[in-house]
């Protein structure tokens, strides 16, 4: 498994946003309306390999109750709310020239979703992109190529609501899926039984049947969860060199690891360095 934290290309034409930049290259912001999280990135221009000038991150666990009530959490959406306005004058005051705000599973799967989106767009003066679970699918491969072309094997972007797998190669992003094997999502169809959610991820595993053609390819890990997994790896191994992006390990590594976190409680995870 090789983890990567490449950035999604633009989803679509880039919103001007009020910062001037005569003829430098201009500020490229992304607010990323997650379902688990709502996070700024600011790079200092729109290119394949941009540098990275802030980022911010809020946990508001949009999703946590999708699968059961069909609606976005009422406290979460407020939480979400409170960090699209901090967000917004973040963006003001650092001067982004172009700014793009997307939302993902959570948003586009609940009932309320659109009140949502339109609270959101009034906050923020700007559209919002909802994103489908093939477009998501579809850009998780692209910044992956960005970052490495010559990757060959599974993508794999685990969002709080969903889980995209898609394969690549030869620079080619080939027909993937989504799936709605979100940590977030399973906590919540399953009550918290690991037995259940274990169960429903075989399902929904099963349900890709093309996944054993890839038998022994590398697999991309993209999102949170995966960089809280090899940080917690880097953490077992005392690894010197504490850069997540390239970090590889073994499946063998990867299934002792998981089998280890089974067993472990909050409690304990809270103790490992710079794990959210």
């Amino acid at each position: 498994m090789e983890l990567s934290s490449t950035v999604k290309p633009p989803i679509t034409e880039a919103r001007p946003g009020t910062g001037s930049h005569g003829d430098r290259p201009r500020n490229f912001g992304i607010i990323d309306v997650g379902s688990n999280s709502v996070r700024l990135v600011v790079y200092e221009a729109a290119k394949r390999n941009p540098v990275l000038i802030f980022n911010e991150k809020v946990m508001c666990g949009l999703g946590r109750s999708v699968a059961s009530t069909g609606q976005l959490d009422a406290k979460a959406m407020e939480q979400a709310y409170s960090a699209l306005r901090r967000f917004t004058a973040l963006s003001e005051q650092i001067g982004i020239g172009h700014l793009v705000i997307a939302a993902t599973a959570a948003v586009r799967d609940a009932n309320n979703g659109r009140t949502f989106l339109d609270e959101a767009e009034r906050i923020c003066k700007l559209p919002i992109r909802l994103v489908s679970g093939e477009d998501e699918a579809r850009l998780s491969a692209l910044g992956v190529l960005s970052g490495t072309p010559d990757a060959q094997g599974i993508v794999g972007d685990l969002g709080g609501g969903s889980l995209e797998l898609v394969p690549i190669g030869n620079a080619q992003v080939m027909k993937g899926a989504t799936t709605s094997l979100g940590p977030l999502r399973l906590m919540d169809l399953s009550s918290g039984s690991l037995s259940v959610a274990g169960q429903l991820v075989d399902e929904g595993l099963a349900a890709l049947p093309w996944l054993g053609q890839h038998t022994g390819e590398r697999f991309y890990a993209v999102g949170g969860v995966w960089r809280n997994l090899a940080r917690i790896h880097m953490a077992m191994r005392d690894y010197p060199v504490h850069v997540l992006h390239h970090y590889v390990m073994s499946a063998r590594d990867a299934m002792e690891l998981a089998q280890i976190i089974e067993r472990l409680g909050p409690k304990t995870l809270s103790q490992i360095p710079d794990i959210s």
